[in-house]
C-alpha cells in the first residue's frame, strides 16, 4: 500500500509538475493548498477561482492525470487577520467545494477557545462541509509542528472516537518532522508512532504527516507501514527558486529587485534557525513572491526552456518520494 503524497501548489509550474507526473506514472497525487497560498479573493499564489481555472486547464492538457485538489489547515490562524473568522473559514470551505476540492483539513489548533469547544467547532465545521458536499473527504487533527514526537494517547483516542462518525480520511499528529531552513529535523520514532498508527486504523482512518520535506530514502523507509499520507511543500518552492537563480547566474540576469522584495518581506523568518544571510532568505522564501512583478521581470529575461526545467526538477522530488514510499510495489491506493 502506497503512502499518499500531497504537494503544495506553490506556483503554476509546480501544479503542472504534479499533473504531468500523475499522468506519466499513472498515480493518484494530491495538491494541498494552505489558506495563505490559495483562498477566496486572495493568496500569494492565486485565488481559489483562479486555481479552479488552472486545474481545468491541467485536466485538459493531462487527461490521464489523477490529481486531487485539497485544502490544508482550514481554520483560525492560517490567513491574514481580516480573514480569521468563522464566517471566513466557512467561505473558504464553500469556495473550495465549488472549485472541485475533494478533501478539506479542518484544523482549529490556533483557536483561542477551550479544547472542548475546539472539538465541538471541528465537528460543526465537518458537518457544514458535508452539508455542502456529502462525499467531501475530511482530514482532522492539529498540526502545530514542533519537531517532537510526543502525543497524549488518551487524548488521541478521545479525538478519534469523537470524529469516527465522520469517517475522516486522515488524522494529523506530531511525528517528529520539522522543516528548518532546507533540511528536516526528523525525530521519527517508529515504535511509538506504530501504536498511534494502529489506533488510527482501528477507528477507520490513517495517520498523516505534515512537514515531510527533505526526507532521505532511509528516513522515508521508517514511515512505511505507519504513516498513511505525507505533505511536501516548501522543498518544492526551494527547488524552483534555486533553478531560477542558477539560470540568472548563467545568463547574467539582474535579480536585485527580487532580492530586495524577498528580504524586506520577512517570510523567511519562519524557516530560519540561525543568523540569516541573503542567500538563505532568497532560497527559503522566494516562493512567496513567484506571482510578483519582480519575479516575472526575471523570468522574462530567461530562456523559454526555463519553465520546462523547473517542471523537470520538481518532478525529480516527486519521483524520490514515490520511489521510496511503497509498502507493496504492485499496489496503489485509489481514493
Amino acid at each position: 500500500m502506497m503512502i499518499e503524497m500531497a504537494f503544495g501548489p506553490m506556483s503554476p509550474e509546480i501544479i503542472e509538475s504534479v499533473y504531468r507526473y500523475s499522468s506519466d506514472q499513472d498515480i493518484t497525487l494530491m495538491l494541498i493548498a494552505s489558506r495563505n497560498q490559495i483562498d477566496y479573493e486572495r493568496g500569494y499564489v492565486m485565488d481559489t477561482d483562479e486555481f479552479g481555472e488552472t486545474l481545468g486547464e491541467m485536466e485538459h492538457k493531462y487527461p490521464l492525470a489523477d490529481v486531487m485538489p485539497c485544502r490544508d489547515h482550514c481554520g483560525y490562524g492560517f490567513a491574514p487577520k481580516e480573514y480569521d473568522t468563522l464566517d471566513s473559514i466557512k467561505e473558504t470551505i464553500c469556495t473550495d467545494i465549488d472549485n472541485g476540492f475533494q478533501l478539506i483539513h479542518i484544523d482549529l489548533c490556533h483557536s483561542e477557545a477551550s479544547y472542548e469547544k475546539q472539538l465541538k467547532e471541528t465537528c460543526d465545521l465537518i458537518q457544514f462541509a458535508r452539508d455542502e458536499k456529502d462525499d467531501i473527504m475530511i482530514e482532522v487533527g492539529t498540526d502545530e509542528n514542533t519537531g517532537d514526537c510526543e502525543f497524549d494517547l488518551s487524548k488521541v483516542k478521545k479525538e478519534l472516537c469523537l470524529f469516527q462518525e465522520y469517517e475522516p480520511t486522515f488524522y494529523v499528529a506530531q511525528t517528529g518532522s520539522l522543516v528548518v531552513e532546507n533540511y528536516n529535523e526528523d525525530n521519527f520514532k517508529p515504535e511509538e508512532l506504530k501504536v498511534l498508527s494502529d489506533l488510527a486504523k482501528f477507528y477507520g482512518t490513517r495517520l498523516k504527516e505534515h512537514n515531510a520535506d527533505y526526507l532521505s530514502e532511509d528516513q522515508l523507509a521508517k514511515r512505511i507501514g505507519i504513516v498513511g499520507g505525507v505533505n511536501i511543500a516548501p522543498q518544492l518552492g526551494v527547488v524552483q527558486t534555486t533553478t531560477v537563480l542558477n539560470l540568472c547566474n548563467i545568463y547574467g540576469v539582474d535579480t536585485g529587485r527580487f532580492k530586495k522584495l524577498v528580504q524586506s518581506n520577512g517570510n523567511w523568518k519562519k524557516w530560519m534557525s540561525r543568523v540569516p544571510v541573503l542567500a538563505d532568505k532568497l532560497l527559503l522564501a522566494g516562493h512567496y513572491h513567484f506571482a510578483s512583478d519582480e519575479y516575472k521581470e526575471i523570468i522574462d529575461q530567461l530562456p523559454d526552456e526555463t519553465e520546462e526545467l523547473i517542471i523537470e526538477n520538481v518532478m525529480k522530488v516527486i519521483e524520490h518520494y514515490e520511489r521510496n514510499l511503497y509498502e507493496v510495489s504492485s499496489c496503489r491506493v485509489c481514493f
